[in-house]
């Protein structure tokens, strides 16, 4: 016996659902709407190359009280790392609305003094990820919330964006 349908705002019925389903699997089969970028080893070593410099410069959200990025922002710094290093800072870019992870990649890319890496102690960062500091070890970034049309033309090279057509799928929307 089927379930009757809910109104918006409570479950969606057993055909919705089924159908969402189907359409998240067919997004994610190879990579076709959705692409995983699974964690390694790399990425979580390569919080060392960010985690110093958050805590350092105390790059808040506009609060009193600073309070450090959590894991989760300094993984995704740390996966452009990744990503920079195998495809070329040039060709990678973290795209976010956060300013505070865009405005801590910006430090991390604006070319740090000697001294300031040495009380960082990013030389022992180099040691476990087997990377120098630099500036240009980091990818590109741009603040969906803050940034000009001539800001994102820069890293995208025209903005807006085109538009492609897109298949048609089902999207359950409320």
């Amino acid at each position: 016996m089927e379930q009757p349908r809910k109104k918006a705002g409570g479950k969606i019925d057993r055909r919705v659902y089924e159908r969402l389903v189907v359409q998240l699997q067919n997004d994610i089969h190879n990579g076709s709407f959705i692409n995983q970028y699974e964690l390694s080893r790399y990425h979580v070593l390569g919080i060392n190359l960010v985690a110093p410099i958050d805590h350092h410069f105390q790059i808040s959200r506009g609060k009193k009280n600073h309070r450090p990025m959590g894991t989760f922002d300094h993984l995704i710094i740390a996966m452009g790392i990744q990503l920079a290093h195998v495809h070329g800072a040039e060709n990678v870019v973290i795209v976010t609305a956060d300013s505070r992870l865009t405005d801590v990649l910006e430090k991390c890319k604006s070319g740090l003094k000697p001294s300031v890496i040495k009380k960082l102690k990013l030389h022992i960062a180099e040691r476990v990820t087997g990377r120098p500091f630099s500036a240009g070890r980091y990818p590109q970034h741009a603040n969906l919330k803050d940034a000009t049309n001539a800001q994102l033309r820069g890293v995208f090279g025209t903005w807006p964006l085109p538009a492609g057509k897109m298949p048609h799928v089902y999207r359950w929307r409320r």
